[in-house]
């Protein structure tokens, strides 16, 4: 079978190497299909998509399977411990920049699949040097260019686990409710397990417009998460524990509080709470 739209995704990307890695893009088989990806196709922006650089193997992608696209499989694979190489791909990839760029996966036809743009302002706050880091998808039903939908892979897992399940890795088991804490409990310790809050929204309609606070239990805003901000009829967004100040959050117990406008101006809002944990 041929690819559709969002069929594979961008799952992972490095863009900023260690000194004398490769850079690594990581597609995820979002389907039902098996997918030859001889001939697909990853590219990036100059002016439009441009710098073609094709698949040139032919290799059989299965439904919910990872594989590595990299420059320099000896690289990746020395510098990262958790990874499999046995769907490592080398190729030639496009240039992607160290600050910003926009990744695009393509089928033989030419047809954008999905795209992602990068920047490395995505990576979570707290890390000193992002080299060597790489930015993980969290939720592949999630739309792809949604900030709240990438975190920085887990120091635990090695900042990268090129070819295997996500470190940040998020299956949404939203309960159908208005609005949804997915993770009531989180430790943004970037070890790789439950380190951002995770939230979702579910709306009757398309066209709303929505302010997500968290508050500190002195009743004080500590971060703004949407701001004005127009909504699908689902969503979801996430917090990985550094306030306005740019610190990380002290441990305890915080308010989350979820406001919405519809088109009549008529506004909903739900409080809920999330509880961040560190380390003893």
């Amino acid at each position: 079978d041929t690819a559709l739209v969002g069929e594979v995704l961008v799952n992972e990307i490095l863009f900023d190497p260690f000194t004398g890695g490769s850079d690594y893009v990581e597609l995820y088989n979002n389907s039902n299909k098996s997918l030859d990806l001889y001939n697909y196709m990853i590219a990036n922006y100059d002016d439009g998509v441009d710098n073609y650089k094709d698949i040139p193997v032919n290799y059989i992608l299965s439904p919910g399977e990872y594989v590595l696209l990299t420059e320099d499989s000896a690289a990746t694979a020395a510098d990262y411990s958790y990874r499999n190489t046995a769907v490592f791909i080398e190729m030639d990839l496009p240039t992607f920049n160290n600050d910003s760029a926009t990744v695009y996966v393509l089928n033989p036809d030419s047809l954008s699949l999905d795209n992602f743009s990068y920047d490395a302002d995505l990576h979570f706050e707290l890390i000193n040097d992002v080299e060597g880091v790489s930015l993980e998808r969290i939720d592949q039903n999630a739309e792809s260019n949604n900030a709240f939908n990438w975190h920085s892979a887990a120091e635990a897992a090695g900042w990268g686990t090129p070819g295997i399940e996500n470190s940040q890795n998020y299956i949404n088991g939203s309960s159908g409710m208005f609005f949804t804490v997915e993770t009531p409990v989180f430790s943004p310790d970037n070890d790789g397990y439950e380190d951002v809050g995770l939230f979702s929204y579910s709306m009757e309609s398309a066209g709303n417009v929505a302010n997500l606070f968290i508050y500190d239990h002195y009743g004080r805003i500590v971060k703004q998460l949407l701001k004005n901000e127009l909504l699908g009829a689902q969503g979801t967004a996430s917090w990985n524990g550094v306030t306005n100040t740019g610190e990380k959050g002290r441990a305890g117990i915080y308010i989350v509080y979820f406001e919405v406008f519809d088109l009549q101006g008529n506004v909903s809002a739900e409080k809920k709470t999330i509880t961040l944990t560190t380390k003893l």
